[in-house]
């Protein structure tokens, strides 16, 4: 409880900034100066925002969470993480000017990792599944299942 009085007490500092007679520093030097004693005191031990399991959760939750939101269109995807991370409301249109750029970038290391060097067509990845989900795949998967809903 102590350490969190300590950085509110640090932040709040920050923003109290005044010029002083005989000091050499600016104001945003001064600003400088304490955000790096404020970021100086923390560590993974006592912020969790240090902690990967943590990050790793939430971020994955939020990926998920934008996806869905964009009828999991990847383009459209990243443009509602960027917004929800960075605070931005954009319900309407989820790429922006703001978030094109790491959209943008992105985007393309997902495509250097595929293959074709592309996002795959609704067909490619379509027929692949259907040939899985039906009984000509049943040496593949050493089963059977009865699925209604494949020819």
């Amino acid at each position: 409880m102590a350490l969190a009085m300590q950085r509110i007490k640090l932040f709040q500092d920050i923003f109290k900034l005044k010029p002083r007679k005989n000091v050499s520093f600016s104001p945003m030097q001064e600003a400088q100066k304490k955000l790096m004693s404020y970021r100086s005191i923390l560590n993974y031990e006592i912020d969790e925002r240090f902690d990967s399991a943590i990050c790793d959760s939430l971020m994955d939750r939020l990926l998920e969470e934008s996806l869905n939101k964009s009828g999991n269109r990847l383009r459209d995807g990243l443009g509602y993480f960027y917004n929800i991370t960075q605070g931005v409301n954009s319900e309407t249109f989820p790429l922006t000017t703001e978030n094109i750029r790491f959209v943008n970038y992105v985007f393309n290391k997902f495509l250097e990792s595929v293959v074709l060097k592309r996002a795959g067509t609704a067909e490619e990845v379509a027929w692949p599944i259907l040939f899985l989900a039906s009984d000509y795949a049943s040496y593949m998967k050493s089963t059977k299942r009865f699925l209604p809903f494949v020819v």
